[in-house]
């Protein structure tokens, strides 16, 4: 087996999205005032490794962030 170098986290993405609520959505929530879209960031977190010279991915995790601003019911709280 060859050299294993050390363990990297990178944050590979980051951007601003807006999640639009489906006619189905709307129509069942209405009682609830639901919203037209939901705002979101988007990540992408990887590990990777480097191995006999090539940076492998080990992990990696997608995550959707909703801030305190956000309408219910994706509220941060």
């Amino acid at each position: 087996m060859g050299d294993a170098g050390p363990i990297i986290i990178r944050q590979v993405t980051s951007t601003d999205r807006k999640l639009e609520v489906r006619e189905r959505m709307k129509r069942r929530y209405a009682h609830k005032n639901y919203p037209d879209e939901f705002p979101f960031r988007c990540k992408c977190i990887v590990v990777f490794q480097k191995l006999d010279g090539v940076d492998v991915i080990l992990f990696a995790l997608y995550v959707y962030e909703h801030d305190a601003k956000n309408p219910a019911p994706n509220t941060r709280t």
